[in-house]
């Protein structure tokens, strides 16, 4: 506390001493107004003295245009007199050119002579040395007559060729008697053949299915081909509808018929429009018929479209395939229907 007060009293001591007293400040500021007051009022008055900036500005632009008049034309300098004439000064050009030029001492031309082509012709074509032409050599008596040497190669032909033992001409055998006539055997081959295409069109296109089914079991006759694969390569059967006796004479038909040199394609529909007859002989049976016969159908435009492809040109049906997709269209509509109705699952 002791040396707060003390370092309070020395900085007021301190202060006293540094600046002048109020009074004396003020007065040094009334005497520096003094002077400034004075200094204007001696200061000189320009008023007047100068011309308004107007005038000054027109007096300017008046020097100008003065200074941009366009200059007087020079007249040209009178040379008259001062240069020598043109020709004068060219002829004292001609002189020292003649003067400088070196003396240069044409050399005497030698005069040519022609040339002589022919001594030079000769010169150059070349000796080409003709061989002399030989003497033919004299044969005679040399080589032994033609006829001579013609005749000594027979001969050894002759020695060289091998002896051949010719067998004996052996006599045809006789069979008169031993096999029927030409005619009658291709008449018993035709018989045999008409029958197995009568008998082909009786088992497909006449009997029922169960008597061909029963025929097929009983491999009647067994000339015939009874060979199938059922209903491998046909649409799906989910509802499980015996279509199997139908396959089996579908095959049937085509198989015989293409042994028997008969499918064209007409008989190729007949056979396939027997094949739907036989699948709607089956659906009559069935619980959904409905359903059997859309698939009969599907199953019937398959074959049409895409079965016998081997068949010989004949009237075929174009529309197959388009047939085919609308069967499966109405088959498809006729299960879901039934799926509606909660008849199937």
């Amino acid at each position: 506390m002791k040396f707060s007060v003390a370092f309070v009293a020395l900085i007021s001591g301190s202060a006293a001493l540094s600046f002048p007293p109020v009074s004396e400040a003020i007065a040094r500021q009334n005497k520096e107004r003094a002077v400034h007051a004075r200094a204007e009022r001696d200061a000189p008055n320009w008023v007047g003295t100068f011309p308004p900036v107007s005038e000054a500005i027109a007096r300017q632009q008046a020097k100008r245009d003065v200074n941009a008049e366009a200059p007087k034309k020079r007249e040209p300098p009178n040379w008259v007199g001062t240069f020598p004439p043109v020709s004068e000064a060219i002829a004292r050009q001609q002189a020292k050119a003649k003067r400088e030029a070196p003396v240069v001492e044409a050399a005497p031309k030698k005069k040519r002579s022609a040339p002589n082509w022919q001594a030079k012709a000769k010169r150059e074509v070349p000796v080409v040395q003709v061989p002399k032409k030989r003497e033919a050599p004299n044969w005679v008596g040399t080589f032994p007559p033609v006829s001579e040497a013609i005749a000594r190669q027979q001969a050894k032909a002759k020695r060289d060729v091998p002896v051949v033992q010719v067998p004996k001409k052996r006599e045809a055998p006789n069979w008169v008697g031993t096999f029927p006539p030409v005619s009658e055997a291709i008449a018993r081959q035709h018989s045999k053949r008409q029958g197995s295409n009568t008998v082909t069109d009786d088992l497909l296109f006449v009997v029922d299915l169960p008597t061909f089914t029963a025929r097929r079991n009983a491999n009647d006759p067994a000339d015939l081909i009874w060979d199938s694969d059922g209903c491998t390569s046909s649409p799906d059967n989910p509802l499980g509808f015996p279509f199997i006796p139908a396959c089996n004479r579908h095959d049937f038909g085509y198989h015989n018929y293409r042994a028997q040199s008969r499918f064209t394609e007409t008989n190729k529909q007949a056979i396939d429009d027997n094949f739907r007859d036989d699948l709607y002989f089956i659906c009559g049976t069935e619980r959904f018929s409905s359903i059997c016969f859309g698939l009969a159908d599907v199953y019937h435009a398959f074959v049409r479209a895409f079965g016998g492809d081997d068949a010989t040109p004949g009237r075929r049906d174009e529309h197959a395939q388009h047939e085919y997709d609308l069967a499966v269209l109405r088959y498809e509509r006729l299960v879901a229907d039934a799926r509606e109705a909660h008849q199937i699952e």
